[in-house]
């Protein structure tokens, strides 16, 4: 790429001397052109115009993220990072061989001290089949690119597991435990309550009426006594 310099040196007596130095070198005279013109005044305003050719610098490029394995309607987000490039390289993104359009992503540059360009870029999508996500950078020249990829691999999301059955189930077994417990809590209260009450009667015949009906039966035992 060619590119064009020009450097104005006005108000100066006598004719100045005009030289250009690129990267601590001094350019040839020959590889410039300088005019001077002098005014009313004596002074001589310098014009000199450079041309060089820029070298264009392929630097590195890639995906920060890995590989991804993401359920079904997530959204992901992927980074890009281009850096040590000249001039300021074109980023782009490149999803399942379908060049993502420029207002779906963000990219923004940097030029460090020694003139190189970083870029950074910003994906952000909805993972909606598996597809393969690139990321492009270049530069004007032809042969100056570079690109980067992952593999996103979208897997159905979980359903949520139906537990009805299950609920029936454990509901059932404990109604039937419950009216187990219930009806040997009935069969006990009745049987207790049966003792109670033969107990209850017992206590109300008069002492009298219970001797005239033991003693009988304490004759007829010393008969059977008397026998033997």
């Amino acid at each position: 790429m060619l590119v064009i310099f020009h450097c104005q040196a006005s108000g100066w007596y006598p004719d100045p001397s005009v030289s250009w130095v690129v990267s601590g070198t001094t350019v040839d005279r020959g590889d410039y052109n300088t005019s001077s013109l002098q005014d009313p005044k004596g002074l001589f305003n310098s014009t000199s115009v450079l041309q060089i050719k820029a070298e264009t610098k392929k630097g590195n490029v890639r995906i920060l993220e890995s590989d991804q394995s993401v359920q079904e309607g997530m959204l992901v987000i992927f980074h890009c990072q281009a850096s040590g490039w000249y001039p300021d390289p074109s980023v782009s993104w490149v999803v399942n061989g379908t060049t993502v359009d420029r207002g779906d992503y963000n990219t923004s540059s940097l030029q460090d001290p020694n003139g190189l360009f970083s870029s950074t870029s910003v994906l952000q999508m909805k993972a909606e089949t598996s597809t393969m996500v690139e990321c492009w950078a270049s530069v004007s020249a032809a042969r100056a690119h570079q690109s980067s990829s992952l593999k996103l691999t979208v897997v159905a999301p979980n359903t949520p597991q139906d537990y009805t059955v299950v609920i029936a189930v454990i509901v059932s077994v404990c109604t039937i435990i419950l009216l187990a417990v219930l009806i040997l809590v009935l069969y006990y209260r009745k049987k207790v309550t049966s003792k109670r009450i033969h107990l209850t009667f017992l206590l109300k015949v008069p002492f009298k009426t219970l001797l005239q009906v033991i003693k009988p039966m304490k004759r007829e035992v010393k008969a059977v006594l008397a026998i033997n």
